[in-house]
């Protein structure tokens, strides 16, 4: 991952519509791809743009069988 590439998880939970407790989840289950840093977590900005096109109208992911 590219520094200018990432973003905190509250920017992510912002662009997704998420409370940061389920972008964390999403971290923790890799559906998100994120890295520690320092204190905190970073994630992917690429990450962040497949789950919002997997979006329903309501905000809901319907994920693949074969996603984690």
């Amino acid at each position: 991952m590219e520094k200018g590439d990432l973003i905190t998880v509250e920017e992510a939970a912002g662009i997704l519509g998420y409370h940061t407790d389920h972008v964390y989840r999403l971290l923790r289950q890799k559906r998100l791809e994120g890295q520690k840093f320092g204190n905190g977590w970073v994630v992917s900005v690429s990450s962040v743009a497949e789950v919002k096109a997997r979006q329903d109208d309501s905000g809901r992911v319907l994920w693949d069988k074969g996603d984690r």
